[in-house]
C-alpha cells in the first residue's frame, strides 16, 4: 500500500512534482508578468488612439466633428500655456470649493448628529435636496461663484 507523503498527495514528493528547470524559470516568468502587467496602460492607451486615428480616416469624419489624434495633440503642445492657466484656475476653484465644504459640512453633521432640534429641522430639507439630480443644481451653483473670476460660457 502506498502511504501519503507530507505533501498530502499519494506517491509524490514535493521534488517530483517540479523539475529543476521549472523552478528556474519560475523568476523570469514571473518578471516577465509584471513587466507585461506594468505595459497593458500604455498600449491601451497607444491602441485607443491608433483606433481613433483609424476610424477618423477610414469613416472620413470631418475635423469639425471629430479631429485625428496629430492636430488634437498638436494644439495641445502649442496651447500649453493657455492649458496651464486655466488648469490653475479650476485647481483653485476645486481647493476653494473643498475648503467651503470643510468649513461648513463637518459642522452640519456634527450639529444634526448630536442635536435632536437640529435633526428634525435640517435633516428633512437635506434629504429632499439629495432626490434632485446634481446636473440640474450644478449651472445654479456655478455660475460666477468663484471670487476674482470670471464665469466661463461653455
Amino acid at each position: 500500500m502506498v502511504s501519503p507523503s507530507p505533501s498530502g498527495l499519494i506517491g509524490s514528493t514535493p521534488s517530483s512534482l517540479e523539475s529543476d528547470s521549472a523552478r528556474d524559470r519560475m523568476p523570469l516568468v514571473r518578471s516577465l508578468m509584471k513587466i507585461g502587467w506594468n505595459l497593458l496602460p500604455p498600449l491601451t492607451f497607444v491602441a485607443i488612439v491608433g483606433g481613433w486615428a483609424l476610424l477618423v480616416k477610414a469613416f472620413k469624419i470631418p475635423a469639425y466633428l471629430l479631429p485625428a489624434p496629430g492636430p488634437v495633440f498638436q494644439r495641445l503642445v502649442t496651447d500649453a500655456g493657455l492649458l496651464w492657466s486655466n488648469s490653475l484656475v479650476t485647481l483653485t476653484e476645486i481647493v476653494l470649493g473643498f475648503g467651503l465644504t470643510l468649513v461648513t459640512a463637518i459642522p452640519l453633521g456634527l450639529l444634526i448628529a448630536l442635536s435632536p432640534v437640529a435633526r428634525q429641522i435640517l435633516y428633512p430639507p437635506i434629504m429632499l435636496l439629495q432626490l434632485v439630480p446634481k446636473i440640474a443644481v450644478a449651472p445654479s451653483s456655478s455660475s460666477g461663484s468663484a471670487s476674482g473670476s470670471n464665469p466661463r460660457s461653455c
